[in-house]
């Protein structure tokens, strides 16, 4: 759900048995969402002044704010309902209900049992509020939510750019956690369940270049880190960066940087030792 810090605020609880009057309610707008369950016996929205002819059993409905409406039980029957009023929705329930007008979907007695419960839950919560209830709320409102959007197929989310540097970091970290073992794309992108296609797009959308030159950019990162802080031989290093043999690693170091292997690391040596000294920090 994208959108937890709503206001889950529980604006109206009712549960039990009712026999509309006259099996029937005026047509009037609520202020706030509408959730309404009958989880025994039969009933049934009106959106006008028409009577329905169809009486639902174990069913949830959702009515956005200030939409006209009312309810219908056969005449001298009663139903078992449970209602709850929030002050607003998620957007993923919000644009659903909205776009249809409201929803409706069927319970199993197992749903229409968990309802029940559900109510029971959020009584004392909003009899009498504590620090707590909002939690409480939260938790009834994406039950609730979740309830009411089963018969909507959900849709992937288009990856915006945060959650594909989201997952470049995953599947960086993994990378580095197994350079030695010189993993691929192709293995990198398994890691984190895409494709190397997908992979390789995600990288483009966030302006990162390719997958093989950020993996490559990190292993020469890391060898410069060996050659300058450790007395690894240049074997060992191409090893450890995941490199089977040291002539490949050496072609792949000089393309980086312009320098062999050696050559990088004599520089670096002279460039570390202070003007005026020698290596061994003797006087000239």
């Amino acid at each position: 759900m994208n959108d937890l810090r709503i206001d889950a605020t529980l604006k109206y609880w009712n549960y039990g048995d009712r026999e509309y009057v006259g099996g029937h309610t005026r047509l009037r707008c609520r202020n706030f969402w509408e959730f309404q369950a009958v989880v025994r016996g039969r009933c049934a929205p009106t959106l006008s002044e028409t009577v329905p002819t169809v009486h639902h059993k174990r069913r949830l409905w959702v009515f956005p704010a200030a939409t006209a409406h009312g309810w219908h039980t056969p005449p001298g029957r009663t139903c078992e309902i449970v209602v709850m009023h929030f002050a607003q929705v998620p957007t993923v329930l919000r644009v659903a209900a909205e776009r249809r007008g409201y929803l409706s979907v069927p319970l199993t007695p197992a749903e229409a049992q968990r309802i029940r419960a559900l109510c029971e839950q959020v009584r004392p919560e909003y009899e009498h509020p504590s620090t707590h209830s909002m939690l409480h709320f939260e938790q009834a409102l994406i039950a609730l939510t979740l309830q009411a959007l089963k018969g909507i197929r959900s849709r992937p989310l288009q990856a915006s750019n945060r959650l594909a540097e989201h997952k470049i970091d995953q599947a960086m970290c993994w990378f580095v956690d197994n350079l030695a073992a010189g993993p691929t794309v192709a293995d990198m992108a398994r890691a984190v369940h895409l494709s190397p296609t997908h992979l390789r797009r995600l990288f483009r959308q966030v302006g990162q270049g390719s997958p093989l030159a950020r993996m490559n950019a990190v292993r020469m990162r890391e060898a410069q880190n060996l050659m300058a802080e450790s007395e690894m031989a240049i074997a060992q290093i191409s090893e450890a960066v995941g490199f089977s043999e040291p002539s490949a690693f050496t072609r792949a170091f000089k393309h980086q940087t312009g320098l062999t292997p050696r050559v990088w690391r004599r520089r670096h040596q002279r460039e570390s030792v202070p003007r005026g000294k020698h290596a061994s920090g003797a006087a000239p």
